[in-house]
Parts: C-alpha cells; sequence; structure tokens
C-alpha cells in the first residue's frame, strides 16, 4: 500500500479541515497550522508533500515565498 500524502494546510482558527475537498481529505495525512510563520518553521523541520493555504492567509504566504528566494 502507498504511503499517504503528507498536506499542511493554512487557515484561520476557525477553519476547519471540513473546509478541503473531501477527495484530498480522504487520501491526505493534513497537518494544520493557523500561522503562515508556524508552517514556515514546520516545513524547515518536517516533509510535506504540498501546502495549501486558505485564502485568507494568502497574501502572507507569497510575501514569505519571496523572502525564502
Amino acid at each position: 500500500m502507498a504511503e499517504r500524502l503528507r498536506i499542511l494546510f493554512v487557515c484561520n482558527p476557525h477553519d476547519s479541515v471540513e473546509s478541503l475537498p473531501e477527495a484530498l481529505r480522504s487520501s491526505a495525512d493534513v497537518q494544520v497550522v493557523h500561522n503562515p510563520l508556524r508552517a514556515l518553521g514546520r516545513i524547515t523541520r518536517e516533509k510535506y508533500d504540498g501546502v495549501y493555504v486558505a485564502a485568507d492567509h494568502l497574501q502572507n504566504a507569497v510575501r514569505l515565498g519571496r523572502l525564502m528566494e
């Protein structure tokens, strides 16, 4: 059996994993973080196959990505 993908979900505290598409929730191990800076810290320590960013955090995530370049 193939190993499940690990996805980091960056969202607000009032968001839930249920806001992700059901197909993603059922096929991946979704880890939740509520702060883009904490997400960056997690990415440096752990391996993720993808990052799903809620719309409310997208602008901050893009800024952090630019700083990392």
